[in-house]
């Protein structure tokens, strides 16, 4: 024997369809912008260090003592070191040098002689580093950056 439902009992709810949910989309999308923006920002900074680095710089080196015989080592191009010894003062060099920093280096040694001596980097009339020693196998040092 079947039952039978009288037509008056409730029937059970409709749901409605599920739709989709988005916010398992958005995150991702969120996440792969924020990527995107990194990348981009990164690659312009590797850029502009690149053409930092390509600048050329040039720099006047010199060197004045009442000695002879001493030696002179200085920075040249991108931090590369050249020495020059035995030499007669005064010492000048014009060079170019380049690079991110561009800081460059002079350091010239007295020979045997009890006499002064003294370093002098100029960048156009500005003059970068100065300094002057006294005494036998005495050392004056002069860096700096150009780009103060």
């Amino acid at each position: 024997m079947a039952v039978q439902v009288p037509p008056t009992a409730a029937k059970p709810p409709v749901m409605p369809p599920h739709g989709r949910r988005r916010w398992p989309w958005i995150v991702p999308a969120v996440a792969l912008l924020l990527v995107a923006g990194y990348l981009a920002l990164a690659s312009l900074a590797d850029s502009q260090v690149r053409n930092a680095g390509g600048r050329e710089t040039m720099v006047h080196y010199l060197v004045v003592g009442g000695g002879a015989g001493g030696s002179v080592t200085y920075t040249i191009g991108d931090s590369e070191v050249a020495q020059d010894v035995e030499v007669t003062l005064p010492w000048s060099r014009e060079v170019a040098i380049k690079g991110m920093h561009r800081v460059p280096t002079l350091t010239a040694q007295n020979g045997s002689e009890n006499t002064s001596i003294s370093c002098r980097i100029r960048h156009g009339e500005t003059v970068i580093a100065e300094n002057s020693v006294h005494g036998p196998f005495a050392v004056a040092s002069c860096s700096g950056p150009v780009d103060k």
